[in-house]
């Protein structure tokens, strides 16, 4: 904690000295000023532009120099920054990211797209982190809507919307080539060449490749969880005229995750083969200022082949009850069945699983007279997945299936008082194969009473989809045995959910303000109460089948998926921006997050509830100070706060302390060609844990201090 206080002080003194070193001269070469802040672009929030401003909701932008001067190697590093986003790194390859609470590997509560293109998958109503890549110098922007956003965006962008927007192809012109090497980036090497190509005609083409080490698991061992990528893509721009502009764009990755996972006190390695692509096209037609429309189509293919070096837990049991020898000893007591069980060979078997996804996407944005302005659209997805299962302990059933989502939306901007105050109402109407129809709609104000300050309230309803996973696998998740009687044996299985199993739903109420005060500070912040129901629980639906060898007794207990639990959230997301000279930056933020759940009468599952409220920080906080010190010299400093998470899993209980994190980068930019950058992160500590994971075959896995050296080539 001293040091903690030591750093800060230091911070502040070299902010307070730069004055008299370097004058009061600006250096702010690609800082934003706070009026140019206020008017950012946003399309996420309202399916159209708008300034930031205007905005009707709890939203973040995370702008192309924020990326540059963050020092984050990865998508999820990027969204520390921003408040009321969850982030903890759980191994070398894999996160949990989630907004407002219910954070995990898995977390279904988050509706994630990059380019407008949802990176949602529906195998577990999650995303697959490691798979998520870009050129970072790409992107243009990172748009967070922090809130429910199903009025637009459809089902399952529950708690809120991450949009990451690329630039166009005529902004990335020229070579641009990056190194990165470090302690744990082995390395990052990114390469893109852009330019014209014909009248109004641009392209690019990028390609990157990376290698990441593995980290330790929280016993010192090596957590095999290494971790290698490569992509490539391009994008072509075409603008034949000031009223249509077509984007067509695509994607192709491949690589190999590593990961110790543990399973009846046994170790066993996971590596898995990720294979995938993309491709996008878009047609944006202007009918005038005040109309248009885009058109939008992509396909999306996933391919996943996990492969395991594993025990068969059922059929080693079922094998281990016809050897005399052991079964004698078992009779005795001179044995646990768990350690024999961890003893057993391994086998290596895989699992295989491929989704297509095809998507159809329209909307139109008009001006209704003078005091409305609508936008409306409709879209088609259709989303076809096969798996090959591995063995008992983890099965589809069907292993082929064909899900096909309809939608139609519709929003309508009543200008009560032009330039001042607005009324936004809004439905989207989904079908679904899995629960029919879906409706999800908003009431949303906004009243601005000058160009700096803005307050809105808004009432919204949204659902989240059953998942492949919650609808159709069957999962070994251990055993138990009678202590009483040991030759009684538990076996649990989780079962898919039945007709009966319903859409989880949220009804939230928000209410927000953003102001600018003067040419220093800027303050955004949101008060926010979430209502759930019809929460996933996994019930103990109790004995489904029996089975005898040798008077040993197998019962096999049902662990099913079932709407059993309700609950509320609130919390406070405050993000603040100073500018004490205009060389020097400091952003702030801070979020509170309160969770309470019951379950429902008739349902019982103490994990779920103990789960979901622990597996959140009620505190978060970040301080993050930028100084141009000459027009080739800056330096940034975050420091991170993180509060405890405790929750209990399958009868073990967790905890993590509360932790700081501290980065630090100094770049030094040589003439206009050539930037090197020197990257030190999770400087406080030698290694720490962040996370656990909920499904509790992870071996948890300790994040180490990291320092990277970084060189930019542009031509």
């Amino acid at each position: 904690m001293y040091l903690i206080h030591i750093v800060l002080l230091m911070l502040l003194f070299l902010g307070g000295i730069q004055e008299s070193v370097f004058g009061a001269k600006s250096f702010d070469l690609m800082e934003m000023t706070l009026e140019e802040l206020m008017e950012v672009e946003v399309t996420s929030a309202s399916k159209k532009a708008q300034n930031f401003s205007r905005v009707p909701a709890a939203v973040y932008v995370i702008t192309a120099d924020e990326i540059r001067r963050s020092g984050a190697t990865t998508l999820p590093e990027l969204l520390r920054m921003v408040p009321g986003v969850e982030v903890a790194r759980i191994t070398s390859s894999s996160w949990a990211v989630s907004i407002r609470g219910f954070n995990g590997r898995f977390a279904d509560k988050l509706l994630v797209l990059i380019d407008g293109r949802s990176v949602y998958t529906p195998a577990f109503s999650g995303v697959y982190w490691e798979d998520q890549d870009l050129l970072l110098e790409d992107i243009e922007r990172i748009e967070v809507i922090r809130g429910p956003g199903g009025t637009l965006w459809g089902a399952n962008a529950v708690n809120g919307i991450i949009n990451i927007i690329t630039k166009k192809a005529k902004d990335t012109a020229g070579m641009f080539s990056t190194v990165t090497y470090g302690t744990i980036e082995r390395p990052v090497i990114g390469t893109r060449v852009g330019g014209k190509i014909g009248e109004n005609l641009y392209f690019r083409i990028y390609t990157k490749y990376f290698s990441r080490r593995s980290f330790e698991t929280q016993d010192g061992e090596d957590a095999q969880d290494d971790w290698q990528m490569w992509r490539g893509g391009f994008r072509v721009d075409s603008e034949p005229s000031v009223k249509n502009f077509f984007t067509l764009q695509g994607d192709i990755y491949t690589g190999e995750v590593g990961e110790t996972m543990e399973m009846e006190g046994a170790d066993f390695s996971k590596n898995d083969d990720h294979f995938g692509g993309n491709i996008l096209f878009r047609w944006q037609h202007k009918f005038s200022e005040k109309s248009d429309f885009i058109f939008q189509f992509y396909y999306d293919h996933t391919h996943h082949k996990e492969n395991y070096e594993r025990i068969n837990v059922q059929q080693g049991l079922q094998n281990l009850l016809y050897d005399p020898t052991l079964l004698t000893q078992l009779y005795q007591g001179n044995l646990d069945i768990h350690q024999v069980v961890s003893s057993l060979p391994k086998n290596q078997d895989s699992l295989v699983g491929n989704i297509d996804t095809y998507d159809f996407d329209f909307q139109h944005h008009f001006h209704l007279g003078r005091s409305q302005e609508i936008v409306y659209g409709f879209g088609a997805r259709i989303i076809k997945d096969s798996f090959d299962s591995l063995d008992e302990n983890y099965m589809v059933d069907p292993d082929e299936r064909t899900v096909s989502i309809l939608s139609a939306f519709l929003q309508d901007e009543i200008f009560l008082f032009p330039d001042k105050f607005s009324l936004i109402l809004g439905c989207k109407i989904e079908h679904n194969d899995y629960t029919g129809m879906e409706y999800q709609p908003s009431v949303r104000a906004i009243f601005t009473p000058n160009e700096d300050h803005t307050l809105w309230a808004a009432i919204s309803r949204a659902v989240r989809l059953p998942s492949r996973y919650e609808r159709d696998v069957e999962v070994t998740k251990g055993f138990t045995v009678d202590r009483q009687n040991p030759t009684n044996i538990y076996l649990y299985k989780i079962m898919g959910g039945g007709k009966n199993f319903e859409s989880e739903d949220l009804l939230a109420f928000e209410l927000g303000y953003r102001g600018k005060f003067g040419d220093r500070l800027f303050v955004d912040t949101t008060l926010f109460c979430h209502l759930y129901d019809n929460l996933v629980v996994y019930q103990n639906e109790g004995v489904f089948n029996t089975e005898t060898i040798n008077n040993f007794y197998f019962y096999y207990i049902s662990m099913t998926p079932v709407n059993g639990m309700e609950g509320k959230s609130y919390g406070l997301e405050t993000a603040l921006k100073v500018k004490p000279t205009n060389w020097w930056n400091i952003r702030l933020s801070y979020t509170l997050l309160c969770l309470d759940m019951d379950l429902k009468e008739g349902y019982y599952d103490v994990d779920s509830r103990s789960w979901v409220e622990g597996s959140s920080p009620k505190h978060q906080a970040m301080i993050w100070s930028s100084w141009d010190f000459s027009h080739h010299l800056y330096f940034d400093a975050q420091l991170f706060y993180v509060g405890k998470l405790s929750y209990e899993l399958q009868r073990d209980y967790f905890e993590i302390p509360d932790y700081f994190n501290l980065n630090l980068r100094l770049a030094w930019r040589i003439g206009k060609n050539l930037e090197l950058a020197l990257v030190g992160q999770n400087l406080l500590e030698e290694n720490h844990l962040e996370y656990i994971s909920e499904i509790q075959q992870t071996k948890p896995t300790k994040i180490p201090r990291s320092v990277y050296l970084k060189m930019e080539v542009k031509f």
